[in-house]
């Protein structure tokens, strides 16, 4: 498979946590990704590398459901930065080690905070990349939280809002 792959179903396996494999066409976004593996893109697990202007570190992994967008406003806030702005696509492989699209719910091995929004974990499971675009792992939301000690704060917009420009 792949190292980001090997190390996360590892981690999860010395973990005691139970997961089930999904191998599926590639894709990276998460309303399609949804489509093609059957299940509400509600429970897709988006990960999002961004970049912190000020902040305590210089990028945060942010998951959000697949059906959300991130406000980047209130990531900023959570995270004490002046801003907060995507990532370009150069530094989230350099920083999550795969590509965009495969980013996993939990960078292993990174010092990079970990802000999970709360709507994602009202689903019973979450559907997370796992390195590759191709291979999804379905996991336990309440495990994931468990494993993961993300923080857990509002940093998405509803779904079908419109964006917000200023």
């Amino acid at each position: 498979m792949n190292p980001v792959y090997d190390r996360l179903t590892r981690y999860l396996s010395s973990s005691g946590i139970s997961y089930q494999i999904l191998v599926h066409p590639p894709e990276g976004r998460a309303e399609l990704a949804s489509n093609i593996r059957g299940h509400s893109s509600a429970a897709a697990a988006k990960s999002m590398i961004i970049k912190l202007k000020h902040g305590i570190r210089p990028f945060a992994l942010i998951v959000l459901p697949g059906n959300r967008r991130v406000a980047l406003p209130l990531v900023a806030k959570v995270l004490d930065a002046r801003s907060a702005s995507l990532a370009s696509r150069e530094e989230a492989e350099q920083v999550a080690q795969c590509p965009i699209g495969a980013i996993p719910a939990l960078l292993l091995g990174q010092d990079v905070p970990l802000i999970v929004d709360p709507s994602l974990l009202l689903e019973p499971y979450i559907y997370v990349s796992a390195g590759s675009l191709n291979c999804t792992l379905r996991i336990n939301t309440s495990s994931y939280v468990h494993l993961a000690q993300p923080l857990v704060a509002i940093v998405s917009a509803p779904p079908n809002s419109p964006p917000r420009h200023c």
